[in-house]
């Protein structure tokens, strides 16, 4: 497989992060409810739950529609770190350390790890809807690895991984959209499974986004082998609960 360049990788990124400036009122008008996925997260993680305190570092937080989930179904005090690049999506008043951070660039020029140098090993590392926005497979390897590293003995990190490519409908669209938007960039070279999402038929205004396999998830899953248990793999969400693939593995 090709490796990604790092002058692509920044111009998809770029792509991205103008898309969640410019549309993040309208994104999280449609980001209300919980997934539901995290249901079957949280029952495989019971011993998190039961503790009084819980600590999560929550990657591409977003609005923290998880921790308002996890919340409503735990009675421990929650320690939120929140990262995000876009803290205009945080539109309610939460108690959260949020670092606000492009996490590609990080990333790829190598210092991601010592921006979370403030934050302490947590119980549950999470990233959900993140992955597929981050460019090149070097790089994902480096978020999990990261997380992994941010997680106490015993906790937990959980990623998910969107499968897009199983929806027909979303299938077509996106082939119609990165058409569109590579007349507009033509020197993007993509990886295979890289795409160029729109949104709601706004003009020019695309995020790039990576469907996964089963075998690149595979992959994640044996790089991690010597660090993390695989506690459960499933898939879920979308209108036949399968667009999501869900990792929850259990720090060593």
């Amino acid at each position: 497989m090709r490796r990604m360049d790092i002058k692509t990788a920044r111009m998809l990124n770029a792509l991205t992060s103008d898309f969640y400036v410019n549309c993040a009122a309208s994104f999280a008008q449609t980001r209300t409810r919980p997934w539901h996925g995290w249901e079957r997260c949280i029952n495989a993680i019971p011993d998190a739950l039961a503790k009084p305190e819980l600590s999560v570092l929550d990657l591409g937080c977003g609005t923290l529609r998880f921790e308002d989930f996890l919340q409503a179904n735990t009675r421990a005090r929650l320690n939120i770190y929140g990262v995000d690049a876009c803290p205009q999506l945080l539109a309610k008043d939460h108690d959260v350390h949020f670092i606000d951070m492009d996490i590609v660039s990080k990333l790829w020029d190598g210092t991601f790890r010592s921006c979370l140098h403030d934050v302490p090993k947590c119980d549950i590392s999470c990233a959900f809807g993140l992955m597929h926005h981050i460019p090149g497979t070097q790089a994902r390897q480096a978020l999990l690895d990261a997380m992994l590293e941010k997680t106490k003995p015993q906790g937990y990190t959980i990623v998910s991984f969107w499968q897009f490519e199983r929806d027909a409908r979303l299938a077509r669209k996106a082939r119609t959209t990165t058409a569109a938007a590579l007349e507009r960039h033509p020197n993007l070279q993509l990886d295979e499974g890289d795409w160029l999402l729109d949104w709601q038929g706004e003009p020019e205004t695309w995020r790039y986004c990576h469907n996964f396999t089963d075998a690149e998830i595979d992959a994640f899953v044996s790089h991690v082998a010597d660090r993390a248990q695989l506690i459960d793999r499933f898939n879920a969400d979308g209108p036949n609960d399968d667009l999501n693939c869900y990792l929850v593995l259990r720090r060593i």
